[in-house]
């Protein structure tokens, strides 16, 4: 028994409840949880993966985020980095290489739980 449930669904979601009081009788009901907006994405433009704990890793977070495809390219073109992983966090190598200090493009394709999907293009400016 959950006194006091709880729920945060990613998409539309019906529930269906049934509770039951200290005279044993029970009561159904249906909960209809539309979610209406509020998918986001934040991607920083900078990062410093010099070992102090403190934004040493590039990485995109957001609400809704159900699969990512992310590349990084060097100045010249070349992938220093790829991920398919919605928790991904890349350290500013490729593989195990440290990159030089720079700008770094990349391009992005997110979806989200509600199927809608942006891509995006950027760059990053790694710091030491």
């Amino acid at each position: 028994s959950i006194i006091n449930p709880t729920a945060q669904p990613l998409v539309n979601t019906t529930y269906y409840i049934i509770s039951m009081n200290e005279d044993s009788c029970l009561q159904t009901d249906t909960i209809n949880v539309e979610i209406t907006d509020g998918f986001t994405n934040f991607i920083a433009n900078a990062f410093t993966p010099n070992g102090d704990d403190k934004n040493d890793y590039f990485k995109i977070r957001g609400l809704g985020i159900k699969e990512l495809d992310i590349k990084i390219f060097n100045r010249w073109g070349e992938t220093v980095f790829a991920s398919s992983d919605i928790n991904f966090e890349w350290d500013g190598t490729d593989n195990g290489t440290k990159l030089p200090l720079g700008t770094y493009a990349y391009v992005v394709t997110i979806k989200y739980y509600d199927n809608a999907e942006v891509s995006k293009k950027g760059s990053i400016n790694l710091f030491r």
